[in-house]
């Protein structure tokens, strides 16, 4: 069976709250597409390694750091 992740509606706007800011602060979305790419890329290392980022006080969620954002899971 294939793993799948799935972003809550939160995550989505969250998201692409970041990206239209570093949009409008760089006039450029090149940023924004490296940035994807990152949280892409670590979504798909996690489906393969799902506790690699480092746990929290709460049961069953972790989190890791992409660049100067923390992604919980």
């Amino acid at each position: 069976m294939a793993k799948r992740l799935t972003w809550s509606v939160k995550s989505v706007g969250d998201r692409r709250s970041i990206f239209n800011y570093w949009d409008t602060v760089n006039k450029s979305n090149v940023y924004s597409l490296k940035l994807d790419a990152l949280f892409e890329e670590t979504s798909k290392l996690l489906l393969n390694l799902p506790y690699i980022g480092k746990s929290t006080n709460k049961i069953n969620i972790r989190f890791v750091v992409i660049r100067n954002y923390s992604v919980f899971y």
